[in-house]
């Protein structure tokens, strides 16, 4: 991807009208006059030009310096419509939106989507989904719209690139081949064919689908990248540079085409090629770790080494090795990626650096022992295969961890939670249990320690919110519905607490000691906002209410319980006329009542 960005300093001019890449306006109406403020982003001379249809109502000369705010006063008086204009600037502005509205729709008309097939407004949602990166409800509803339509193109092209991204690579082979089934030649089906193959080590399949998708320009470029990968890895220099230079033939800017004639120069030992490709790599990214990595393996000195370390100065240094290491495998190049790996083990703690090498000499010996995972985050599918084998060859828990954290981040939530679960309490390590919890969505005890853990730090609110997203798990959990109340009542809301009483029941406990004196509280504040205004019968309500023992809350009234406050209002409450619009002769909060 390749953008440029403006920035418009508004400084100065009050606000945003209209603006370019030369200069920002602000343009606002006052009666009679039109007070137009201008902020250019270099020196230029212009001509502000003010006009009501086919009348020029002002044209200013002026010369501007960057960033240095100019102001002009226009009389338009007796003018309803206006436009203002600085051609040198790039800038204009019509009063009249008409003038600016764009003719293309950017409604859907609701009438057309209901002639549209039920199955395409599936896919079409489900692509959406997908391109906000929400991936587990995009699947659900690419396998709606094959429910209705088992041929679907775009849906099985769908599921076959979100099988492909979450590593289950046979299962989207299963879904593309139905699409090549309708049609042998279609592009994109052969492309993502191609990446599954690939995945799978099937290159011959891999190479023959990427050259049916270079057919198509839109996967032309691409398709030439990875057949240049290919004919890398095979060795051939000469096919993987013509077909690096076809990719740039389609896609000037293609990086990954560059990078593989870099390699191929060093490897070749072709000087000019590699550092050619080097600078032209520069040039698009001046902080291309790539480059820093060449020049690492070429000289292999300890100069080159700390260059390249230094220039990794991301928050996550370990994960930009482990991403340039990935790359030059998938490249056929594995001696330098152990090159990489050996020195990002020495620049990094990071275990999954270790595991790759050790998975790659298939030397479970390598595996680092006893490895420390905090602030270790697999989530590529390439890391699947390597996790799977340290878990199969070390029985330490940290892979089975770090596995279940890949797959849960590649949405295979449920194998994530079945790994987490076999571990049982073997592991001293919060997160662990906290994202078995998370996954799991059926352990109780962690909804309520976040709960009580919000409501100690006196944050009511996010507490309230907390016990009603555990509740819809627990809905008959009638600690989670004590949780709620405890919330709305410190919240100020009795009313909706009673309801919640009043379909609760508590079965006797330890937790329904708090039972009786939640419903005495909310009955009492629900008595003193009828006070409030004057409704003291409602109040008397409450307050004989609140002396009440219900025996749905699992507490029998004791034999001399204090009942002092509630008695005391209730006496207010009969001499309400005496006390209205006089100072109320209490203090509420909920620790006084309590």
């Amino acid at each position: 991807d390749r953008w440029s960005e403006t920035w418009f300093p508004l400084e100065g001019i009050g606000g945003l009208t209209d603006a370019s890449r030369n200069g920002a306006m602000h343009v606002e109406r006052d009666t009679g006059n039109l007070r137009v403020s201008i902020n250019a982003f270099g020196d230029i001379a212009d001509t502000l030009l003010v006009s009501s249809g086919e009348r020029v109502l002002a044209a200013i000369p002026a010369d501007f310096a960057a960033l240095e705010p100019v102001e002009f006063v226009v009389d338009l008086a007796g003018y309803t419509t206006y436009r203002v204009q600085l051609p040198a600037l790039g800038l204009d502005y019509a009063s009249d939106r008409a003038e600016r509205k764009l003719a293309r729709p950017f409604a859907a008309d609701p009438l057309a989507r209901e002639q549209v097939p039920r199955a395409d407004q599936l896919v079409f949602e489900a692509r959406e989904l997908a391109k906000g990166r929400r991936y587990p409800e995009a699947k659900d509803m690419f396998e709606s719209a094959l429910a209705e339509e088992p041929w679907h193109r775009d849906a099985l092209l769908g599921l076959a690139d979100l099988e492909y991204r979450r590593g289950l690579h046979e299962v989207g082979l299963v879904h593309v081949t139905r699409v090549l089934q309708l049609d042998a030649y279609d592009a994109a089906a052969n492309f993502v064919s191609g990446n599954i193959y690939r995945a799978l080590d099937q290159d011959t399949d891999a190479r023959e689908a990427y050259g049916w998708a270079a057919r198509s320009m839109a996967y032309r470029s691409a398709a030439y990248v990875q057949l240049a990968e290919l004919t890398l890895v095979e060795g051939d220099y000469s096919e993987a540079t013509r077909y690096a230079r076809l990719a740039l033939d389609y896609d000037r800017n293609n990086i990954p085409a560059r990078q593989v004639l870099a390699i191929v120069g060093r490897r070749a030992g072709d000087a000019t090629l590699a550092s050619s490709m080097r600078e032209q790599l520069l040039a698009i990214d001046p902080l291309h770790h790539f480059v820093a990595a060449e020049s690492y393996l070429t000289s292999g000195d300890a100069v080159s080494a700390s260059a390249f370390t230094a220039s990794l100065r991301s928050e996550y240094p370990d994960q930009t090795m482990l991403e340039l290491a990935v790359d030059y495998l998938r490249r056929g190049a594995h001696e330098d990626a152990r090159t990489l790996l050996g020195l990002g083990t020495q620049a990094a703690a990071n275990p999954l650096l270790g595991a790759w090498l050790a998975w790659l000499d298939d030397d479970p010996r390598k595996l680092p022992r006893q490895a420390d995972v905090l602030f270790v985050f697999p989530f590529r599918r390439e890391t699947i295969p390597v996790l799977e084998w340290a878990a199969e060859h070390d029985d330490h828990w940290s892979w089975v961890y770090l596995l279940a954290l890949n797959l849960w981040a590649r949405d295979r939530a449920d194998e994530a939670a079945t790994l987490l679960e076999s571990l049982d309490n073997r592991a001293d390590l919060a997160p662990l249990y906290v994202s078995r919890a998370q996954l799991g969505g059926s352990n109780r005890t962690i909804h309520i320690h976040l709960i009580r853990h919000l409501q100690d730090q006196g944050r009511w609110e996010d507490a309230r919110a907390a016990s009603t997203t555990a509740q819809v798990h627990f809905s008959d959990d009638f600690n989670l519905d004590l949780l709620q109340i405890r919330s709305l009542i410190q919240l100020g809301r009795p009313l909706e607490a009673i309801d919640v009483l009043n379909a609760t029941h508590v079965l006797p406990s330890e937790n329904a000691r708090e039972s009786h004196s939640l419903y005495e509280q909310a009955h009492t504040l629900a008595a003193l906002d009828a006070m409030d205004s004057n409704g003291f019968d409602e109040a008397h309500r409450h307050l004989l209410a609140a002396l009440e023992w219900p025996e749905r809350l699992g507490q029998g009234r004791p034999y001399n319980p204090e009942e002092r406050l509630v008695r005391y209002l209730l006496g207010l409450g009969l001499a309400g006329d005496s006390i209205t619009g006089r100072s109320r002769p209490y203090h509420r909060t909920t620790r006084d009542l309590a």
